[in-house]
């Protein structure tokens, strides 16, 4: 599998063979490669992270923004991971998940579907109708429709609340909060607070974060506003997210 202009191209060739020379092949092939169709803006800002529940890898994260021709900026954001629940038992999770901003960071629209075993479990959109914040789609195959009290704050905005905090002279103890819009319940706005603890290294800050009565501990980037790593208690076990690419700035 390689990603070409942003588009992913996938060999189904499953019968053995000789590795180095389909090595070989491959890469000259993705190397000048064409996807026809409407042009991709190149991405600005990507990072790729990997999780781990107690220590086993399950799955894999990327935050993804270009800008079109206005300035505005879509920052996308996918999921996928395996988690075995029993014994011989695997569950899968899948999501997807978009936001336009303004320049300002200011969110202009967002999505969100996601997936569990292949089967979708939300598809819920949320946009701005004559001044309202209105939800609508589907959710846990259910119909929904509900407005939002005001406007949430973007991806963008709070890794930049984040950065502001860090950039103080004694950031420690600083805090943020914003009202965000995200799941597991995109009916309503939930908040989001972030505690600076102390510096990790040279390029990182500790942070504890909290939402909706979950607390995690987190690194944050100086640089970039968003997450190095962070542990997160699920029951008696802990998700581990750590960040494993990052190209480019916003």
């Amino acid at each position: 599998m390689a990603a070409v202009d942003q588009a992913v191209v996938y060999c189904a060739h499953a019968d053995l063979g000789f590795v180095k020379t389909f090595d070989t092949v491959s890469k000259a092939l993705t190397r000048h490669l064409t996807i026809q169709g409407e042009p991709v803006p190149k991405a600005h800002f990507r990072e790729v992270s990997v999780m781990s529940l107690d220590g086993m890898r399950v799955g894999v994260g990327t935050t993804t923004m270009t800008k079109d021709a206005d300035g505005d900026t879509k920052v996308v954001t996918v999921s996928a991971m395996v988690i075995q629940s029993a014994p011989g038992k695997l569950i899968t999770k899948d999501s997807y998940r978009v936001e336009w901003v303004r320049p300002d960071g200011s969110l202009i629209n967002a999505l969100e579907s996601a997936a569990s075993n292949g089967e979708l479990s939300e598809d819920v959109a949320l946009k701005r109708t004559d001044g309202r914040w209105m939800v609508s789609g589907s959710l846990e195959g259910k119909e929904i429709e509900a407005e939002l009290p005001s406007a949430p704050r973007s991806f963008v905005e709070m890794a930049r609340d984040r950065r502001q905090l860090m950039a103080q002279p004694n950031p420690e103890g600083a805090k943020t909060e914003a009202m965000a819009w995200m799941s597991p319940d995109l009916t309503r706005l939930v908040p989001i607070r972030a505690t600076l603890l102390k510096p990790v290294g040279t390029t990182g800050f500790g942070s504890r974060e909290e939402l909706s009565g979950i607390v995690m501990e987190a690194v944050l980037d100086k640089s970039t506003g968003t997450l190095i790593s962070a542990k997160i208690p699920i029951a008696a076990r802990q998700l581990a997210v750590d960040r494993v690419f990052l190209q480019g700035e916003f």
